[in-house]
């Protein structure tokens, strides 16, 4: 017996753009779209499916990345390997918030708790 006689994909000729017969039991309540990005609106939606319907409705549907690339610089070394890196790409950055690390004005950024010995402020 050949492998060609009991594997069932090759008993059908590829029909291209269409769905294999056998699918139907495979893959039950499959879904796609053809201007449904394969990575980047695949994972903002598989996010969005985690969230409490109320909220769902609530949320605006565009980001302020987008479909852009995303490098986090959190030192001024790190802000120059991703120039330096894009610069060799010949990729224009554009810069959003220049590294380094601040608290928000509303965070308590003096201990309440009183010095003590072998602790001082």
């Amino acid at each position: 017996m050949r492998a060609k006689e009991f594997i069932s994909e090759s008993r059908y000729d590829a029909i291209d753009g269409k769905l294999h017969p056998s699918y139907d039991y495979a893959n039950p309540g499959a879904i796609t779209g053809k201007d449904i990005n394969k990575y980047y609106d695949l994972y903002r939606a598989g996010i969005l499916m985690g969230a409490d319907p109320d909220v769902l409705a609530k949320l605006d549907s565009a980001s302020w990345i987008n479909d852009q690339a995303y490098f986090g610089a959190y030192t001024e070394v790190d802000k120059q390997k991703i120039l330096a890196a894009l610069k060799k790409l010949k990729l224009k950055p554009k810069i959003l918030i220049e590294p380094g690390s601040l608290e928000n004005p509303d965070t308590n950024v003096l201990s309440p708790i009183k010095s003590f010995k072998g602790y001082t402020r």
